[in-house]
C-alpha cells in the first residue's frame, strides 16, 4: 500500500476525529493481503482483518508473521461477518 493512502486515513482518525491510534480497535473488512491492516498494526492499533479469500488470508498471515505484527485474520464476507452479535476485538 502506498504510505500516502494510510496517511490520509490516519490524519482523519487523529486529526478530525481526535482518536489516539494506540490500542484503537480496527476491523479491516475486505483486507485482502493485509496491507492496510499492517499499517494500522504498525501504528499501534489492535487489528482484525476479514476477507472471503483464503489465499489472500494465507498471504496476509504469513507476511504479518514475518513482519512481527500481531494481526488477527478471519475468513468471511462483509454481509455476514464471522463474529457473534456485539463482538469486540480483544
Amino acid at each position: 500500500m502506498h504510505s500516502g493512502a494510510f496517511g490520509y486515513f490516519s490524519n482523519i482518525l487523529t486529526g478530525r476525529l481526535d482518536l489516539n491510534l494506540t490500542n484503537l480497535r480496527v476491523l479491516d473488512v475486505g483486507c485482502g493481503g493485509g496491507l492496510f491492516a499492517e499499517e494500522f498494526a504498525r501504528a499501534g492499533c489492535q487489528v482484525t482483518g476479514v476477507d472471503p479469500s483464503g489465499n489472500s488470508l494465507d498471504v496476509a498471515c504469513a507476511h504479518a508473521r514475518e513482519s512481527g505484527l500481531r494481526i488477527h485474520y478471519e475468513q468471511g464476507i462483509a454481509e455476514k461477518l464471522p463474529f457473534p452479535s456485539g463482538w469486540r476485538p480483544s
